[in-house]
């Protein structure tokens, strides 16, 4: 039987294992939330495109870190549908793809 919730933390999960050296390589305990806080405040963060859509990997993550609304307990917790971790896993398995190829890199 499909477990979203499993299926969602672990897609998190493999962008955390995949990014984390690229971005925060002296930062053992990293998670998404800092992977994207690192990046924000490094400020040059690219994909391999040319033009203004360059930017991408962080919304990507943002997109798959703030929708996770289960690494929160408390009252406010909800359980990911399946479609919403299907997407999640999505999303994955793109940044997953284009760190592990070098795709997404720092250009300053």
């Amino acid at each position: 039987m499909p477990d979203p919730e499993e299926a969602y933390e672990k897609a998190v999960k493999a962008v955390e294992e995949v990014a984390a050296p690229v971005v925060s390589p002296k930062n053992s305990l990293t998670t998404l939330g800092t992977i994207i806080r690192d990046m924000k405040a490094q400020q040059d963060w690219a994909i391999d495109l040319p033009g203004r859509a360059t930017d991408v990997p962080i919304p990507l993550a943002e997109a798959l870190w703030s929708g996770q609304e289960s690494r929160h307990g408390g009252n406010g917790y909800r359980r990911p549908t399946q479609g919403e971790a299907e997407t999640a896993v999505i999303l994955s398995v793109t940044l997953v793809q284009l760190f592990s190829s070098g795709s997404v890199r720092r250009h300053g």
